[in-house]
């Protein structure tokens, strides 16, 4: 039965992003690696009602699939250019093949020669997101925090954090951090039509698939 309400949870997602949005590519990679983490999860314990982590091989997966949705991202936000791309390129490759712990360690010995780069916070709590599976820790709240702090103006942080909540199942922390974002952009700023679209999905997915009462 656990698995029935599962699949069909995931199917009233799906169904809902495709009909009401053409599922947006990164939302859509986000929304794939909440669901591969609670099915792995699930798989893994046995029973919907108890808690624990997911095998090695889903958390691999899961960490593909959110780093390929920062990967793409990023480099609409800030290029390919940028002088964190070349430790960020390397993570990448690390967090496709499941080697988050890698890909943390490499980051933060960026940030030891970089402190002040805000993409590359950004890259660590994406990189520290993957290695929670999918979780956004403490850690990784911190790391956006920090790269807030360090360009006030650009929208990425709360961008991105709102992505990783998605990824994490969050669906209502990511809408709340998104309508923060959206409250204080400009009019005119080109990023708007996509985020109040994402925004609009979102809404649509928590009223197809409400929580599983207890």
């Amino acid at each position: 039965m656990g698995w029935l309400i599962l699949l069909g949870l995931a199917a009233l997602a799906v169904a809902a992003l495709w009909r009401f949005g053409g599922l947006d590519p990164s939302l859509r990679l986000a929304v794939a690696a909440a669901l591969t983490l609670a099915a792995a999860g699930y798989a893994w314990q046995g029973s919907p009602g108890r808690l624990g982590a997911a095998p090695e091989s889903a958390r691999a997966r899961v960490a593909g699939t959110a780093d390929r949705a920062f990967t793409v991202e990023r480099r609409i936000l800030f290029g390919n250019f940028s002088t964190a791309e070349p430790w960020l390129i390397t993570a990448d490759a690390y967090l496709r093949i499941g080697q988050t712990e890698a890909a943390t360690s490499l980051l933060r010995s960026a940030i030891r020669q970089n402190p002040r780069d805000p993409v590359l916070w950004l890259g660590l709590a994406d990189a520290l997101t993957a290695h929670a599976q999918g979780l956004v820790t403490p850690a990784a709240r911190l790391a956006f925090a920090r790269a807030q702090q360090l360009d006030p103006s650009s929208p990425a942080p709360r961008w991105f954090l709102g992505l990783a909540l998605v990824g994490a199942g969050d669906v209502p922390g990511a809408r709340r951090e998104w309508e923060a974002l959206l409250a204080d952009a400009p009019r005119d700023t080109s990023w708007r039509p996509t985020l109040e679209r994402r925004l609009g999905l979102l809404g649509r997915l928590e009223r197809a698939a409400p929580p599983i009462a207890p």
